[in-house]
C-alpha cells in the first residue's frame, strides 16, 4: 500500500509569506506558490524518509554531500539540524540508528 504524500514547504531566498483566502501561502522569487503551514504551527514529518536521507548525507564521503535536498531543505526550516548531521559527519557516525534517535528526539517526541 502506497503511503500518502506529505506536504512540504520550500521556500527560496526570495520568498514573501501572503495570507490568501484562509491560506498561508508564499509567492516565491520564481513566481509559484506554495501552501504554508496553518497557524501557529503543523509540521508533519516521515521520519522514515528523513532518517534515510539524514543517514545518506553522514556516510556521503563527498564534498558534494552538501548539495544534496535534504540539507537546503533543512536549512530553510530547521537549520540547527545541519549542524547536527555535520558534527555527526565529524564524528564518524555510521549506524542509521544514531540518526534515527537524532530524528526521535527531534522531530517526534512530543514536546512536554
Amino acid at each position: 500500500m502506497a503511503r500518502p504524500a506529505l506536504p512540504s514547504l520550500h521556500l527560496d531566498s526570495g520568498a514573501a509569506l501572503a495570507y490568501i483566502g484562509g491560506d498561508h501561502r508564499t509567492a516565491t522569487s520564481t513566481g509559484k506558490a506554495a501552501l504554508l503551514m496553518p497557524r501557529f504551527f503543523r509540521l508533519q514529518v516521515d521520519p522514515e524518509q528523513l532518517t534515510d536521507a539524514m543517514h545518506a548525507f553522514v556516510t556521503d564521503p563527498h564534498p558534494s554531500r552538501n548539495e544534496r535536498e535534504i540539507i537546503h531543505e533543512l536549512n530553510d526550516i530547521h537549520p540547527e539540524s545541519v549542524d547536527v548531521l555535520e558534527s555527526m559527519l565529524l564524528d564518524g557516525t555510521e549506524e542509521r540508528q544514531d540518526v534515527a534517535a537524532y530524528v526521535e528526539a527531534a522531530f517526534v517526541a512530543p514536546i512536554r
